[in-house]
């Protein structure tokens, strides 16, 4: 995390403005880096196009300008169309654990198999 990284992505970004879902990415990987630089930012709804029946997230950093009193700025994303199945915490950290058991055992099980040949 750092101030130069968060600008490198900021800079990406401006680059792929009408490359919506490229930018979306980055657009969520500065979130990230703002956040951990301890930042104000977040996710919230557009409320003038949630009254034209749209569900439109926009991601709002604050960058710490000099001479700026607040620098927002901010993007509109799609929202998700992954429904929400109902999982409580236990079943998430469940299914966490087991994506993180099969990652790992793939990664290191193929590892394994091409260098089980190699002496």
């Amino acid at each position: 995390m750092s101030a130069a990284r968060l600008a490198a992505l900021l800079a990406i970004i401006k680059e792929n403005d009408r490359n919506y879902e490229k930018r979306t990415l980055l657009v969520y990987q500065a979130l990230g880096e703002a956040a951990a630089l301890g930042y104000r930012c977040g996710i919230r709804y557009d409320r003038e196009m949630n009254k034209k029946s749209k569900q439109w997230p926009v991601v709002v950093i604050e960058l710490p300008l000099q001479h700026e009193i607040t620098a927002e700025v901010a993007w509109h994303c799609a929202a998700t169309k992954l429904i929400y199945d109902g999982h409580s915490d236990e079943e998430k950290y469940k299914r966490i654990e087991q994506y993180c058991a099969e990652s790992v055992r793939n990664v290191f099980g193929k590892q394994n198999d091409t260098s089980a040949g190699v002496e």
